[in-house]
């Protein structure tokens, strides 16, 4: 198996973790039987999650002094870790 055929299966490992780990957030938050209604308040809440990250990453750089940046970048990593924990932690326990 060649380089880039490993960073595509880690790079979707990544990218299907999050997508199962955003279903239990919204099962824990917003759970809905209509199965169209979740499905977008996943996506919803992906593409907040990008943007989000994008914009802290990206304004405060240019704006900030770099100690504040620094700890504004450790808030965007624990963020997502918590993100990751509960939303993974529910989806494995209520499904």
């Amino acid at each position: 198996m060649n380089k880039e055929t490993k960073s595509l299966i880690n790079s979707l490992l990544v990218i299907l973790l999050y997508y199962y780990a955003l279903q239990g957030l919204v099962k824990l938050f917003w759970f809905t039987n209509d199965q169209g209604m979740f499905k977008g308040r996943v996506h919803f809440l992906g593409l907040l999650l990008i943007l989000g990250t994008l914009f802290g990453v990206i304004v405060p750089y240019h704006v900030f002094s770099i100690h504040f940046v620094d700890l504004l970048y450790y808030g965007i990593i624990i963020f997502h870790l918590l993100v990751l924990l509960v939303g993974g932690i529910y989806q494995l326990l209520k499904s």
